[in-house]
């Protein structure tokens, strides 16, 4: 486990470039808050349907610098789900589908995961998808081209920080909040526009 004490950390990137030059700092910057030189980082590609070219570009990208593995969950989670999220020192979220990742997450107890793995100190991180899923709510394309309001991991899985503008969210249907009552920030793939609403705290 990081042995970070009391230092809670999010790092949320809107989007992730493919650029070598511009993505490898980035990596760097999350990689910085792990306790050990060599972290433990778990990929969790989940959003993205679990594809396996992300998967292996995270191995690829990442194995230089951090001792990688990943969760899948299908066909099923595996069975010491929370002892190898509390085991790492960076959990990395992809990009990819929200909603589904996070009904996903929600039905085998991975949120309340999430959370007691960063009250404990592991860093949280991800892009797109990964960067979205730890707020309390914001936009997203999860239910089709245009885009959604959402509710998102904060408001479910601990006590979420209010925004600083913008109105509270008004719910249009289960898990969903309206995309024009979010405050005005970055949507999940970095253009500007309606965006996430309150962290963990």
């Amino acid at each position: 486990m990081s042995d970070t004490g009391d230092k809670r950390t999010i790092v949320a990137m809107g989007g992730l470039s493919w650029e070598d030059d511009e993505r490898r700092p980035l990596e760097d910057y999350f990689l910085s808050f792990a306790r050990r030189e060599r972290p433990k980082v778990l990929f969790v590609p989940t959003a993205a349907a679990e594809a396996a070219d992300q998967t292996l570009w995270a191995y690829q990208q990442l194995g230089d610098r951090a001792e990688v593995s990943h969760l899948p969950f299908f066909p099923w989670p595996p069975s010491d789900l929370r002892e190898l999220a509390l085991d790492q020192d960076v959990i990395y979220v992809s990009g990819g589908n929200t909603a589904n990742a996070l009904a996903i997450w929600r039905v085998h107890g991975f949120d309340s995961i999430l959370r007691e793995a960063w009250e404990a100190g592991v860093v949280l991180t991800g892009w797109s998808a990964g960067m979205i899923c730890w707020f309390e709510a914001g936009v997203t394309d999860s239910f089709g081209q245009q885009l959604e309001g959402m509710r998102g991991n904060a408001r479910r899985c601990g006590r979420p920080v209010d925004a600083a503008d913008g109105p509270e969210p008004r719910p249009e249907q289960d898990g969903q909040t309206s995309a024009q009552t979010a405050p005005r920030a970055r949507d999940e793939h970095g253009a500007s526009g309606s965006g996430g609403r309150g962290a963990w705290r």
